[in-house]
């Protein structure tokens, strides 16, 4: 697993306030630069692979009594998630905001221990990291769809060659069999009118 402790947090991180259940309550927040598609889905799968699955919410992802070892060895929180586009002209950046209560609405907050707050921020700092991981996945897999289909199409084309090479081929044997019945024909034309040239010559010699 990422050591967060050997992470240096590159990113502005602040405590702000999200909606939940009616109230607002307190949340850390931090800047990603991925899109919030690519963001959001980054960070679902990276709980999943801790073994953690989210109800989903007006746009918020709910864990409910889960153990970040990276934050607290000894502690189970409710995690909320959210992940916003951070403004409309930044498409590919994004606001990720992470609440963590114990004892149901004991929030940290900014002015939690310094220690679970430190582990906190190290955390959340994390998800640059998954966020371009996962677009470099989604990348990869793009241009993986790209050579299928351009493999696919090269078959196609292979195919279609043969096919009408095979096409050729017969219209080449069919072509020679017509050379042949034109020479045949034209014989038979010539002999025809050697004929009808004896038949003319016999009438002129009995007149």
């Amino acid at each position: 697993m990422f050591s967060f402790f050997l992470f240096q947090v590159p990113y502005a991180q602040n405590f702000e306030q999200i909606e939940w259940q009616g109230k607002k309550v307190p949340a850390i927040a931090i800047d990603v630069y991925q899109n919030e598609t690519v963001t959001e889905e980054a960070i679902k799968e990276y709980f999943e692979k801790m073994g953690y699955n989210a109800k989903s919410s007006k746009g918020i992802y709910a864990y409910k009594g889960i153990r970040l070892k990276d934050i607290d060895t000894k502690t189970n929180y409710d995690v909320l998630i959210k992940v916003d586009r951070k403004s409309r002209l930044e498409k590919d950046a994004s606001i990720v905001y992470m609440s963590m209560a114990k004892d149901y609405d004991n929030y940290i907050r900014s002015s939690s221990d310094e220690e679970t707050i430190d582990n906190l921020r190290k955390f959340v700092a994390h998800f640059q990291h998954l966020a371009n991981e996962k677009a470099l996945d989604n990348e990869i897999k793009s241009q993986e769809e790209k050579i299928k289909s351009a493999d696919k199409k090269l078959a196609s084309l292979k195919e279609e060659k043969t096919s009408i090479e095979a096409k050729i081929k017969k219209l080449e044997e069919k072509k020679e069999e017509n050379i042949k019945e034109i020479e045949k024909q034209e014989q038979e034309v010539e002999n025809q009118n050697k004929a009808l040239k004896i038949l003319m010559n016999k009438k002129k010699a009995k007149s």
